[in-house]
């Protein structure tokens, strides 16, 4: 019987060790006070600065009757524009030579190589074979942008990309991106406080969501890319930047 009470004693003093939570988000353990509410927000903040840098790509595609005279002509068009870019005064270092491709093999293509009959390879033997490559051209004087484009305007073996302005160093832009950002995020946390006659008393949390992984993969970015290349006039860099803040709403 004292066992048995003992051992009832010792059970009723003993209690589990209490399990450790797990921690809540930044936004929900701010709000501590009673009557705050947390509350997280978006904004996407951009900013707009003259380019620094131009990067245009220059398509050249020859023509011949064998692949060795599209490949000729090809190599003296190159030299020819390589010459030029010279003598308007683009640096040798801002001139880079793309490998250099030639006419592909598929059924209907004029490198097809398979056993076909006597009259279809007459018919592609008659065909012009063609030999291509691109030039890459990156002005660090954008001075010299109108006067490349002038030099190939009518210039038939040479095509030219739109270019792609750049800037050599782009911390300043994204600061002013990020500041818009936060700017727009506070804006709209404001106008929910508003809403239920409450303020934004402070911000207790920034995320950078730019870098955060889509379920297209890099799609949406490329075709952004694309359009802005298509529309773009001004010489300028715009950079965008979306945030996520954390602000808590206190009573008026």
């Amino acid at each position: 019987m004292g066992i048995g009470i003992a051992l009832v004693v010792a059970l009723a003093a003993w209690s589990p060790a209490p399990e450790a939570s797990a921690p809540l988000p930044a936004a929900s353990t701010a709000a501590s006070q009673i009557g705050e509410v947390a509350i997280t927000t978006t904004g996407r903040g951009k900013s707009s600065v003259p380019a620094e840098r131009a990067s245009m790509v220059l398509n050249l595609r020859c023509a011949g009757q064998s692949q060795a005279e599209a490949q000729t002509s090809l190599d003296t068009a190159t030299a020819a524009l390589i010459h030029d870019l010279l003598a308007i005064g683009v640096p040798r270092k801002s001139i880079v030579e793309g490998e250099q491709l030639g006419s592909l093999g598929f059924i209907g293509n004029e490198a097809f190589s398979e056993e076909l009959p006597p009259e279809v390879q007459q018919q592609i033997a008659k065909r012009p074979r063609y030999a291509t490559t691109a030039v890459t051209v990156v002005l660090d004087d954008l001075a010299l942008l109108p006067k490349v484009q002038q030099l190939l305007r009518g210039r038939g073996a040479v095509t030219l990309e739109r270019p792609d302005y750049e800037l050599r160093d782009d911390r300043a832009a994204r600061q002013l991106a990020i500041a818009d950002a936060i700017r727009r995020a506070r804006a709209e946390a404001q106008a929910y406080a508003a809403s239920v006659g409450m303020r934004v008393d402070r911000l207790t949390g920034i995320r950078d969501l730019s870098a955060a992984p889509s379920v297209f993969g890099g799609y949406p970015e490329m075709m952004k890319q694309l359009s802005e290349r298509r529309g773009a006039k001004k010489l300028v860099v715009e950079t965008e930047v979306d945030v996520a803040a954390d602000f808590i709403l206190t009573s008026r």
